[in-house]
C-alpha cells in the first residue's frame, strides 16, 4: 500500500460502484469525494495532480486557524472547517495506513475514535498535560508511566489511567501499530495507591509466583508480604520463596494478625486470616507441612470465628481464642474437642491461664443454645466444665423466663396472625439472632441497627439482613405493629441512620419550592432533601454554625459527604442532586430567562435535558434577546482555545454548549416558546448541530 495519498485515484474509487469498505469508515463515499473536491479548491490544484504523504496535509490544514484558502469555502465557520479537516485526514490515514498527524496526541485520538469509539479519545487531553513536551507517547514504558502518575490525584489520575488503557487496547489494531505512535510494549494496569505492591513491591521470586498463580494467591501474596515486612519477619533486601516467607514462626504471628494494627487499611482481620490460609494451601513442596494444624485445623477454626463475626458476636469470638489457640497447636478442630480434653487441658494450666480458658469454654458451651448456629462448627458435646459454686450463704436467683425470647415470640406470632409467610419468619430469624445477642427486643430495633449490622456483615450474609429489613419495613407501615416497632417507626430512613439534626422548617419549605421550580421528580426531591439534611447534620457535627437560609446551606462543604454513613451509590446520588441544585441557584436568573426555563420544564422536558441553564451560564449577563450567532461563535472559540480552565482548551465544554443550543432550536421549532414574547435570533444554521460539534482531530 502506497504511503502517498493520490487524491485523483481516491476520487475515482469513491465515485465508482465498489469503493473499499475500509475507506468508508471515515464517512460515506459521497461525503469523502466531496471533501476531496473541496481540498482541490483550497489548494487550487487539479485533483489528478493532488498528492499528500506523511504529516504534510495536517500541517497545511492547521487546527488553530482556518487557512486562507479554506476561508473562501468555509468563511469563519470553524466548526464546518474542523469537520472537513477531520474527514479528509481520516481518509488519508485509512488509505495510506501511515502517520498523518504532526501532533502525536491528535494522531492517537484519531486512532481511538476510528478503532474503538468516539469517547475513547477524551482521556488523551490529560495524557497531553502529563507528558507536556518532554515525552512522546511512543516512548512510554510501564516504569515511566508509574512514575508520571505519582503526582496525580482524583479525576486527573482517572483520566490518565483511562488514556493508558486506550493505548493498550490500540496495541491490538494493525492500523494503530502501523503509525508508530504506540509504545513498544503494553503498559498494563497501573498499581493503585491503595495496592500493597505500591508500598511493598514483591521481590523477584514472589513476583514470578504472583504472575503464574491463580486469583486466591494473587490477592493474598502482596498483603501477606507487606505485613511480614512491617512486622520485620522478613528483610526488605531478601528474596524469599513462599516457603521461606511462611516459616513456622511467621505463620504463628500472621495467622491471627489484625492488619489495621500495622496501619494497613485493608484487608480486614478475617480476610487476612483467609489470605494466610490460602497461601499455606498453595505450598506443595513439603506435603507433610500441608497436613499440619495450619491447614484443615486452621480452616475449621477460621470458619468458626467467621460465623461468630457474621452474627455480631465479637465478645465470644475474643473469649474463645484461649481455647482455639491451644487446640490448634495440638492439631484439633472444634469438632475434635471432648469433655476429657477440656478437663485435662484445664488441669495443666496456671491460675491466670485457667481463668481465660474456662471463660472460652463457657462461651463455646453457650453457642449450643444459639438458634441456627451450625452444629458442624461446634464440639459434639459441651465442655463438661462446671461453674464455681456459690459462696456459703449465697442464694441463687430463681431462673426466670427470657424476656428477649418472649418479646420476639410475641412479635413473630403477630406476624403470622397478619398473614406474613413462613419465608418472612425465616428472614426475621436472622434479625432476631442479631438482636438477641445485642439484648434488643423488637421495639428497640431501628433502621440504624440494621444499617450497622450491614456494615460489618460479610457479603454472603448481607442479602439475608437486607431481606429481614424489608420484612420490617412492610410491618412498620401496618398500625397493628405500632406497639411492637416503636423505635423503628420513630427513626429516619436507613439512608441517613444517624440523622437527628434536621434543617429548619422554613429552609425545607424553600427547598421544596426550589425543587418545584427546577422541575425535579419526586425521587430527586427526596434525594435533594436527604442530601441537604445530611450535609446540615455533618456541618453541625464539625463545629459549623447552623444555616439560616437556603443559600447558606448551599455554601456547605460537599466534602463533608465523605464522613456520612451512606453507601457509595447514595453518596454519588446526593452529591449529584445537591450539586445540580447549587449550580441552578448560582446562575444569574432574570424574569426572561426564568420564563424560558419554565416553558421547557412545563413541556415535560427533564431538568437534566433543559438547555436554558447552560445557555445562561455562558450568556455573560446578556438577555435572551441579545444572543446572536456571533455570540455563540465567540463563546465556542474561547472554550476551545487555551483559557483559564485549561491550557489546551475545553472542546468538551464547547460541544456541550452547541448541543444545548441545538436542543433549544429544536424546542423553538416545536413551538415550546410560543408564549414567550422575546426570543433570541436563530443561533444555529440549518445544517445538523452534530456537524458543528465535530472535533478538531
Amino acid at each position: 500500500m502506497s504511503e502517498v495519498m493520490d487524491c485523483g485515484k481516491l476520487f475515482d474509487e469513491l465515485s465508482g460502484a465498489d469503493p473499499r469498505k475500509e475507506l468508508t469508515r471515515a464517512a460515506s463515499p459521497f461525503a469523502l469525494a466531496t471533501a476531496l473536491t473541496l481540498l482541490a479548491k483550497i489548494d487550487e490544484t487539479p485533483l489528478s495532480m493532488l498528492r499528500y504523504s506523511g504529516t504534510s496535509l495536517s500541517n497545511r490544514l492547521t487546527v488553530d486557524e482556518i487557512p486562507e484558502g479554506a476561508q473562501k469555502i468555509f468563511g469563519s465557520n470553524r466548526s464546518r472547517y474542523l469537520a472537513f479537516r477531520r474527514r479528509i485526514l481520516d481518509l488519508q490515514l485509512l488509505a495510506t495506513r501511515t502517520r498523518v498527524d504532526a501532533d502525536a496526541i491528535h494522531g492517537l485520538q484519531r486512532l481511538a475514535r476510528l478503532e474503538i469509539r468516539s469517547s475513547a479519545a477524551n482521556p488523551f487531553y490529560e495524557l497531553r498535560r502529563v507528558l507536556a513536551d518532554q515525552v512522546e507517547p511512543a516512548e512510554l514504558t510501564r516504569e515511566l508511566a508509574i512514575e508520571l502518575e505519582k503526582p496525580l490525584t482524583g479525576l486527573n489520575r482517572g483520566s490518565y489511567r483511562a488514556a493508558l488503557g486506550v493505548l493498550d487496547r490500540l496495541q491490538s489494531s494493525e492500523l494503530a501499530r502501523a503509525t508508530g505512535l504506540l509504545p513498544r510494549d503494553l503498559i498494563g494496569p497501573l498499581p493503585r495507591p491503595s495496592d500493597h505492591t505500591t508500598h511493598a513491591p514483591l521481590p523477584p521470586k514472589l513476583e514470578r509466583l504472583h504472575a503464574i498463580s491463580g486469583p486466591k494467591v494473587k490477592s493474598a501474596l502482596p498483603a501477606v508480604y507487606r505485613a511480614s515486612l512491617l512486622m520485620h519477619l522478613v528483610n526488605i533486601h531478601a528474596d524469599p520463596t513462599l516457603d521461606e516467607l511462611l516459616s513456622q514462626r511467621a505463620v504463628e504471628q500472621l495467622i491471627d494478625l489484625d492488619p489495621s494494627n500495622l496501619g494497613m487499611e485493608k484487608p480486614k482481620k478475617k480476610a487476612f486470616h483467609i489470605y494466610v490460609l490460602n497461601l499455606l494451601k498453595a505450598i506443595s513442596s513439603d506435603p507433610s507441612r500441608r497436613n499440619t494444624a495450619f491447614d484443615a485445623v486452621s480452616i475449621s477454626w477460621s470458619k468458626f470465628r467467621a460465623e461468630l463475626a457474621d452474627r455480631g458476636m465479637e465478645n465470644p469470638a475474643s473469649r474463645t481464642l484461649a481455647v482455639s489457640n491451644r487446640a490448634r497447636k495440638e492439631g484439633l478442630k472444634p469438632s475434635d474437642l471432648t469433655p476429657h480434653w477440656f478437663t485435662e487441658t484445664e488441669r495443666r494450666l496456671t491460675k491466670s491461664e485457667r481463668s481465660r480458658f474456662r471463660s472460652g469454654a463457657f462461651a463455646i458451651d453457650a453457642l449450643f443454645e444459639v438458634q441456627g448456629f451450625p452444629a458442624k462448627l461446634l464440639p459434639k458435646e459441651p465442655s463438661g466444665l462446671q461453674r464455681l459454686r456459690q459462696r456459703k450463704g449465697e442464694v441463687r436467683e430463681t431462673p426466670v423466663e427470657n424476656p428477649l425470647a418472649t418479646a420476639w415470640t410475641f412479635f413473630k406470632n403477630a406476624l403470622i396472625t397478619e398473614g406474613f409467610s413462613g419465608a418472612d419468619l425465616d428472614r426475621i430469624a436472622v434479625l432476631e439472632n442479631l438482636a438477641v445477642y445485642n439484648k434488643k427486643t423488637p421495639d428497640q430495633i431501628d433502621r440504624a441497627f440494621i444499617t450497622s449490622r450491614l456494615a460489618w456483615a460479610k457479603k454472603s450474609r448481607k442479602a439475608a439482613i437486607r431481606e429481614a429489613g424489608m420484612v420490617m419495613e412492610r410491618a412498620a407501615v401496618l398500625p397493628q405493629f405500632s406497639d411492637y416497632l416503636t423505635s423503628y417507626n420513630n427513626t429516619l430512613h436507613a439512608s441517613d441512620p444517624q440523622g437527628t439534626v434536621q434543617l429548619p422548617t422554613k429552609i425545607l419549605a424553600d427547598l421544596r419550592d426550589l425543587a418545584g421550580r427546577i422541575g425535579y421528580s419526586e425521587s430527586t426531591r427526596r434525594a435533594l432533601t436527604v442530601a441537604c439534611n445530611t450535609l446540615h447534620r455533618l456541618h453541625i457535627e464539625n463545629g459549623g454554625s447552623p444555616a439560616e437560609t437556603l443559600g447558606q446551606v448551599f455554601d456547605y462543604d460537599l466534602e463533608l459527604f465523605s464522613d456520612a454513613s451512606l453507601s457509595k451509590n447514595q453518596k454519588a446520588r446526593y452529591r449529584q442532586s445537591f450539586g445540580a441544585a447549587k449550580d441552578y441557584v448560582s446562575l444569574k436568573w432574570t424574569p426572561t430567562w426564568v420564563s424560558l426555563y419554565a416553558s421547557v420544564r412545563d413541556a415535560g422536558t427533564p431538568s437534566a435535558s433543559n438547555p436554558i441553564p447552560t445557555m445562561l451560564k455562558y450568556a455573560n449577563g446578556l438577555e435572551p434577546s441579545d444572543l446572536t450567532p456571533e455570540w455563540l461563535q465567540e463563546v465556542e472559540r474561547q472554550l476551545r482555545r487555551p483559557n483559564d480552565l485549561s491550557r489546551y482548551g475545553r472542546a468538551d465544554l464547547a460541544k456541550t454548549l452547541l448541543a444545548n443550543v441545538g436542543r433549544f432550536e429544536v424546542l423553538r421549532q416545536r413551538g415550546v416558546f410560543r408564549n414567550v414574547a422575546i426570543l433570541p435570533a436563530v443561533l444555529l444554521p440549518s445544517q445538523p448541530p452534530a456537524r458543528l460539534g465535530d472535533s478538531s482531530y
